[in-house]
């Protein structure tokens, strides 16, 4: 969902470790939530919700989602409820070698998306590419690079999810 800096934003915390809240607490646009977080200096330890309409934002973070209306006036995010849809996935040079991919330039990685999420070294995926991976199981993946689409090195367009057996 697009969002600008207007838009009516809801925001809520909880303290210490209790989980975020469900509700708004305070609304207002932008600025106003902003202005009423940086006033919150009693504690550090909050667990924090941004909310549309009273539909929790899962996507991106609240800071960027502020930063974001804030230097450039809208953003698009993603609501509690909705399914993830992602242009593309990354996939870093470790996971092209282990699935004799090429990083750079045009190619094809055929996968179960269960596969390339366990793949993923370090930290592994970020929360919006594990749970766009993990709603598809191990349904196969084909992804694609072509030279001159606009992704860069170890990102892949989704062109086809196939179920199983397919």
């Amino acid at each position: 969902m697009k969002i600008t800096a207007n838009t009516v934003l809801g925001y809520a915390r909880t303290r210490g470790d209790r989980p975020a809240p469900h509700a708004p607490e305070i609304t207002g646009n932008a600025t106003e939530i902003k202005t009423f977080i940086t006033g919150l200096l009693d504690c550090l330890f909050y667990n924090e919700a941004l909310f549309v309409d009273d539909r929790k934002v899962v996507y991106p973070r609240l800071t960027q989602v502020l930063w974001e209306l804030e230097h450039d006036g809208s953003t698009t995010v993603r609501l509690d409820g909705e399914e993830v849809n992602m242009e593309a996935i990354y996939t870093d040079q470790e996971q092209c070698e282990r699935f004799d991919a090429s990083y750079f330039g045009s190619g094809e990685l055929v996968i179960a998306a269960d596969t390339l999420l366990r793949s993923k070294g370090g930290d592994g995926y970020d929360s919006e590419h594990a749970e766009f991976l993990s709603q598809y199981g191990g349904q196969t993946l084909v992804l694609s690079r072509k030279d001159g689409d606009g992704v860069g090195p170890g990102w892949w367009r989704v062109e086809v999810l196939r179920g199983p057996g397919q």
